[in-house]
């Protein structure tokens, strides 16, 4: 006996003394906490099986998988564990059924319609047998003889359950009845229920079908979701009166084959209600199409007014005024630690998301009983050297930094190496704004003691943990390090949260009210991610391998990776001689509203919309558009969704197909959450950069749903150089939340003017001076440019000048304790210094010593006492300042891509 309280849930206790209870899935694995699955009992108390029915014994009394030589009981009870270590039954598993291709517990359906407080008894069945036809949900409210019933709202039910259950699981009709039926012995008479007569709840904004075109819809519509005709209006959703994606597709088929008017399941979710789709049908049927106009002469209803078309001039176009430069870039991606190695990746078509062996997977402890499950897709989406971190570089406690996310440490690390890879130290930008996004990883849950029971603040570390928690320390502990005055803040919007931080340093930056601003994203798991179990409803690959816009595309795959980027406003960076990657012609973002058929489902208007209104901002011909990276997570229905609503953006102002490569990287590194956006800003940054565009992987033939040949644009499966002269290179970037918060931008090329610059020749000397923390720091720095310079020789960079590389490294580097100078006359000259420093051969070719403790510099060069006066002004904690002139042009600044990790944090 146990007292039960009134919010409680009723349980069936838990496990006697010797008595073992398992609760699992359909693949014998362990259901965590509040999962539902099979409960199975074994111990010393089980019976040796069923008197006289050795059949129904082997059936029900089947080998323990988690105590080898024994038996466990079988016992058709779905159930699931509470955290009390109680557990909760739910119904037999017998009422389980298979609708819409899941298999859907109804007794989870009708255990969560009863916490509604209106709801006294309820059951749930399956009518129909069509593979479309959902749950019938039946309701009653136990109501004393006198009483009136009183229906409840499908709406209010459906609502209710959203919080508890996937979409798959909600039922499609909801009835209200005086009493449940029962059979003689008191149990719910689930054939009547079966059998009962129902249709669907008119809505409240119920209007009949008008014309012929209509009342031919609504008998689709009947048909194929088995309703009364009489129950459907004109303005209901076909999602919400029971359509899912099945019977879309039969839908569509059936609209299609009557009509003459092409009409696929992805136009289901634009034109959701038979008003909508009966207008459809009106604009694009073969009896309504106009005869179609020769090509460059069809009207532009829609075009924006004033499109640029610029030809190559000289000077900086207008339009700079209300572009941004990205000058600064760090990342790490998976098998890519910084952007050029990114780059390297991608034009060689790698896929950087690969699959445990069945070896490491044992090696890393997966349980046998899910390596061994048929649906464990054994994913390692891993990004190296997330555990490198440096706290004494950035002065702070090694206490601390165990508390910090992994994504923090990591944003703070590459938002230093975006900096210094712009050629500035951060003491000359004082004036930046940080927008930061990043991904819940549980860390914190994962790193303290966190519980659910009331709880007493013991210390301060508590207190400290608590504060490094929050997503908003992040940004500001950032401005904090590196001394930035900007505005500083925590931007989430789900998958578009790097571009929202983008569209924000694009207002800051045209608002003027900074100079700069940093953008930066991570999603880093807290833990060593080891796969996923694969089940209906997941929209993860079957294989652990991304394929968008394919024909066999199945899901996404998640990815790992960090990247920061610093942007200035184009005019002033190129005035300042910065170093450009690519412009930013403008960003737009918005959200879909309620303009879709549910919480997590994607919109076209709204994605058209945020394209359209990125177009006309920014006044570009999208025919100017060679590019098009696409938010393409690789799912059957969201990669055709996307792909029509950008045809609909571009076709508003132009008639002309297949013009417009379009790819995605989350091909090659999967999809990265939080960061997914900034990955394909930084993949176009150093594609516009070299000229080239690389190629889509995992792409064999398209997606059967998405009509290309027809649409502005190709799938771009093999790399290419863009040799249009007439506008500059331009690329679009798509990026799209769960939630339905879009976002759009335009990128372009940046193509210096060529000037020639007198004096910088092989007989003139140039002081290469590198600074680290730490002498081991110093020596994986000159080690990183070795392998720089011999990178730059395989041409795997655009060529650099030994100038240029000593202006970056002189100017735009903060000095630190450690230093080592190379005067030299070649790039060849430095890399044989770097060679005899990294093995500490001593030569004339550098300088190296320590400024703080007074280490005397190799005594070279003695010839030259401007260089020794200057390099031992240096190692005596100046600025390396006062060197020989470069002439009236200074050199520009290259980025830096050789900044090496820090140490690992203790």
């Amino acid at each position: 006996v146990q007292q039960i309280n009134k919010d409680e849930i009723i349980t069936i206790g838990s496990p006697i003394a010797n008595t073992q209870v398992y609760i699992l899935d359909s693949f014998n694995n362990l259901q965590p906490i509040g999962s539902a699955g099979e409960l199975y009992i074994a111990g010393d108390g089980l019976a040796r099986g069923y008197l006289y029915q050795p059949q129904l014994t082997v059936e029900k009394f089947v080998p323990n998988p988690f105590n080898p030589g024994t038996l466990m009981y079988k016992t058709g009870d779905l159930a699931r564990w509470q955290h009390n270590n109680t557990i909760e039954y739910l119904g037999r598993i017998d009422t389980q059924v298979k609708i819409r291709g899941f298999r859907i517990e109804i007794g989870e359906i009708e255990s969560n319609l009863g916490k509604y407080p209106k709801i006294k008894e309820c059951a749930v069945v399956a009518q129909g047998q069509k593979p479309t036809k959902a749950c019938c949900l039946l309701c009653c409210q136990s109501l004393p003889a006198k009483e009136k019933l009183v229906k409840l709202p499908n709406e209010e039910l459906k609502n209710h359950l959203q919080q508890f259950l996937p979409e798959y699981m909600l039922p499609a009709t909801y009835i209200s009845l005086k009493a449940i039926p029962l059979t003689q012995n008191g149990k719910i008479n689930r054939l009547v229920l079966q059998n009962m007569e129902t249709s669907a709840e008119k809505s409240k904004d119920y209007l009949a079908p008008g014309d012929d075109i209509e009342n031919r819809l609504v008998d689709m519509w009947a048909k194929v979701l088995e309703l009364k005709p009489e129950s459907i209006g004109v303005n209901d959703n076909f999602f919400d009166v029971g359509g899912n994606s099945i019977s879309a597709v039969a839908l569509a088929a059936t609209i299609e084959k009557t009509t003459l008017c092409k009409f696929s399941p992805v136009t289901l979710f634009k034109h959701s209600t038979i008003k909508g789709i009966a207008q459809y049908i009106q604009q694009h049927s073969i009896n309504h199409q106009k005869k179609p106009m020769p090509m460059g002469m069809a009207p532009f209803p829609g075009r924006p007014k004033n499109l640029i078309n610029p030809t190559p001039v000289a000077g900086i176009p207008d339009y700079y005024e209300d572009s941004m430069a990205i000058i600064g870039i760090s990342c790490n991606f998976p098998e890519a630690n910084d952007h050029w190695k990114f780059w390297q990746n991608l034009i060689e078509g790698r896929e950087s998301i690969n699959l445990l062996s069945k070896e490491e997977a044992q090696r890393l402890n997966v349980p046998p009983e899910i390596l061994n499950s048929p649906g464990y897709v054994p994913l390692k989406p891993w990004m190296d050297g997330k555990e490198f971190f440096d706290p004494e570089f950035f002065q702070i406690s090694s206490g601390n930094a165990a508390l910090m996310d992994p994504q923090f440490r990591q944003l703070l690390l590459h938002s230093w190496k975006a900096v210094e890879d712009a050629g500035y130290s951060c003491d000359e930008i004082e004036k930046t704004s940080v927008s930061i996004s990043a991904s819940n990883n549980f860390y914190q849950a994962m790193a303290a003691k966190i519980s659910s029971e009331p709880h007493v603040m013991e210390n301060s570390e508590e207190f400290v943990s608590w504060i490094l928690a929050q997503g908003g320390t992040i940004p500001t502990m950032i401005s904090y390090q590196l001394g930035l005055k900007g505005p500083s803040a925590f931007v989430h919007s789900n998958c578009s949260s790097s571009m929202t931080g983008l569209y924000y340093a694009f207002q800051s930056l045209q608002s003027k009210d900074v100079d700069y601003a940093l953008v930066g994203a991570a999603t880093l798991s807290a833990s060593l991610s080891l796969g996923y179990l694969q089940m209906p409803g997941m929209n993860f690959s079957n294989d652990g391998h991304c394929k968008t816009f394919d024909a066999k595309a199945d899901g996404m795959v998640d990815g790992e990776g960090v990247g920061v980027i610093l942007v200035k406003r184009a005019k002033d960076a190129i005035k300042d001689g910065d170093h450009i990657y690519c412009l930013v012609r403008g960003i737009s973002i918005n959200n879909d509203g309620a303009e879709k058929v549910g919480f997590y489902a994607p919109s076209v208007p709204g994605q058209t919309s945020v394209i359209c209104h990125a177009l006309e901002k920014t006044k570009i011909d999208p025919e100017s558009i060679g590019y098009v990276e696409a938010h393409g997570t690789g799912t059957a229905l969201g990669d055709p969704i996307e792909v029509l609503a950008i045809s609909e953006a571009y076709e508003k102002y132009t008639n002309k197909k297949q013009f417009c490569a379009i790819g995605s990287v989350k091909p090659n590194i999967g999809h990265l959450d939080t960061a997914a956006g900034l990955a394909g800003c930084i993949k176009l940054a150093v594609s516009l950069y070299h000229k080239k565009f690389p190629p889509i992987i995992n792409f064999t033939s398209p997606n059967p749903q998405i009509d290309f040949k027809n649409s502005p644009f190709y799938v771009l499966d093999k790399e290419e150089s863009w040799s249009n002269e007439q506008y500059p290179k331009r690329a679009a970037l798509s990026s799209f939340g769960i939630g339905g918060t879009n976002a759009h931008a335009i990128l372009e090329e940046y193509a210096p003017p060529i000037i020639v610059v007198e004096g910088f020749g092989h007989d003139m000397q140039y002081a290469i001076p590198l600074s680290a923390q730490k002498e081991e720091v110093l020596l994986e720095y000159a080690q990183n440019l070795l392998t720089f310079l011999r990178d730059n020789e395989d041409g795997m960079h655009r060529p650099i000048k030994l100038s240029e590389m000593a202006f970056t490294l002189q100017t735009g580097r903060k000095v630190m304790k450690h230093r080592v100078v190379f005067v030299v006359n070649t790039l060849s000259d430095l890399a044989l210094g770097l060679g005899s420093f990294i093995e500490n051969k001593k030569t004339d070719a550098y300088f190296h010593g320590n400024a703080s403790t007074g280490k005397k510099p190799v005594e070279a060069l003695e010839e030259d006492e401007d260089y020794k006066e200057l390099i031992k002004h240096w190692f005596a904690k100046r600025r390396l300042e006062g060197l020989p002139s470069y002439g009236q042009m200074e050199p520009n600044w290259i980025g830096n891509c050789f900044i090496p990790n820090h140490i690992r944090c203790a």
